[in-house]
């Protein structure tokens, strides 16, 4: 009876490189988005965090106010999770570990599809979390609107 050697993971599979490569830049592209949201919602809320106490505001506008303030904080901590890296598995976080040896072996093997699916569960990840985070906005958004709503008729 004879054995056979375990067969590794086929890295010549037609379109994995180019996978690899699109989920790369979709995540590079999800942390474009982040960093624009982040700023843009960073300015907001300086901008009324500033305008605030210079205003006479009502108790229900001081309350709609804060709750707009408090889900855009809450856009804030989703954004900063989602650019939060991610320094776990086989990727290149674990070189380090590797001897010179399994190294060049890992790098001579090119992408594998274990790789695509790390970075397509990445990438989903980060763009969820992106748009929960402009979920967020949007109600912080509206929620200051109905602030200076009420502040104007009451």
């Amino acid at each position: 009876m004879t054995t056979t050697e375990p067969q590794p993971v086929r890295t010549d599979t037609p379109g994995v490189a180019d996978a690899a490569a699109m989920l790369r830049g979709e995540m590079g592209r999800a942390d474009n988005k982040a960093a624009l949201l982040l700023a843009l919602i960073g300015g907001l809320v300086a901008g009324v965090g500033s305008a605030a106490p210079q205003l006479d505001l009502t108790a229900s506008a001081v309350t709609a106010g804060v709750a707009g303030l408090i889900a855009l904080v809450a856009a804030i901590v989703l954004l900063l999770i989602a650019v939060f890296p991610s320094l776990t598995g086989d990727g290149w976080p674990s070189w380090h570990r590797l001897s010179d040896a399994e190294l060049q072996a890992r790098l001579a093997g090119g992408q594998r599809t274990d790789e695509v699916r790390a970075l397509q569960a990445g990438a989903v990840r980060k763009f969820r979390r992106i748009q929960y985070a402009i979920g967020s906005t949007l109600a912080g958004v509206g929620f200051l609107a109905l602030a200076a709503v009420l502040t104007s008729l009451l």
